[in-house]
């Protein structure tokens, strides 16, 4: 099975700022370097509107270093609730040691990736140079900016530039950073999972029967279920997602690395419910979860 159409569920944020904690200080990051009018370290607090906001969209604004305070062990890299525009492109490089002379990897995404190559579309097509989304099919989905890198990287620390000089904003907006480590189930989920979009918008009717909506945001909900997983992996992994992550934390779903798709099926979410552990076998284990995704 090709290893990247396996859903992942990257939970295990080590980007927020570090904490004591019960038995000692719980590891994290600090964020520095650019020029932000509103401050990096927004991007730790789990408040999307609370954003940070460079002061100009030249590069040299727009730049950052995450300084872990020891190693860390990474499969994602997320940059949420973004204004970037479609030509946008990130680059990152980590580091093992904390003086940043040791490379330990570089990384340059775009922000949008093409969705289609240019034979594939009609030449009248306005996209048919670049194979980029169009702004209206992206329209009404959350902006994020995300990385899956192609296996584990480590750094100690990773310095983060911005590449899009032309944002008509004139600055670039983040709400959230994720440096993520995560789950990645040995097998896919079963058949049967679904995809909804569903609206807290009321509608009240006036005595004459008028209707009148009082419009929310909708939002997407994930109902994803593992059978007969190896019950150790079920335990360490399913089940401690559920307990670290309750039903206030973070999640980044990522379904379908097929670009034409990564907006609609790739999003960060909480989970709406604690999910269960069930023994399906001797020594194999079944667990499900529903996903809510997260708004501003």
């Amino acid at each position: 099975m090709n290893n990247r159409k396996i859903l992942k569920l990257l939970g295990d944020n080590r980007s927020d700022q570090p904490y004591p904690g019960r038995f000692g200080p719980v590891p994290g990051a600090t964020l520095d370097g650019g020029s932000w009018t509103l401050p990096l370290v927004n991007l730790q607090d789990p408040e999307l509107a609370l954003i940070a906001r460079s002061q100009s969209a030249n590069a040299d604004h727009a730049r950052f270093s995450v300084r872990f305070t020891r190693e860390q062990t990474l499969k994602a890299f997320f940059l949420g609730y973004t204004n970037l525009t479609i030509s946008a492109a990130i680059s990152l490089t980590g580091y093992f040691d904390e003086g940043r002379t040791d490379i330990a990897w570089r990384k340059r995404f775009q922000a949008y990736p093409p969705v289609a190559f240019t034979g594939d579309l009609d030449w009248r097509a306005p996209n048919w140079w670049s194979g980029k989304p169009l702004v209206e099919s992206l329209e009404g989905f959350t902006q994020n900016a995300f990385v899956v890198f192609d296996g584990d990287v480590r750094a100690r620390v990773i310095d983060v530039e911005i590449e899009d000089p032309g944002n008509p904003d004139g600055f670039i907006d983040f709400g959230r950073l994720l440096c993520l480590n995560g789950w990645q189930p040995v097998s896919n989920y079963v058949l049967g999972g679904s995809l909804a979009f569903e609206t807290d918008t009321v509608i009240e009717k006036s005595m004459s029967g008028a209707e009148f909506a009082d419009v929310r945001e909708p939002f997407r909900v994930y109902n994803v279920g593992f059978q007969h997983l190896p019950e150790q992996q079920a335990l360490d992994q399913g089940l401690e997602m559920v307990r670290r992550q309750g039903i206030h934390g973070e999640i980044l779903v990522v379904d379908d690395f097929a670009p034409l798709n990564l907006h609609r099926l790739s999003f960060l979410a909480r989970p709406r419910q604690m999910a269960a552990w069930e023994r399906s076998a001797p020594k194999r284990a079944n667990i499900a979860f529903q996903l809510k995704e997260r708004l501003p």
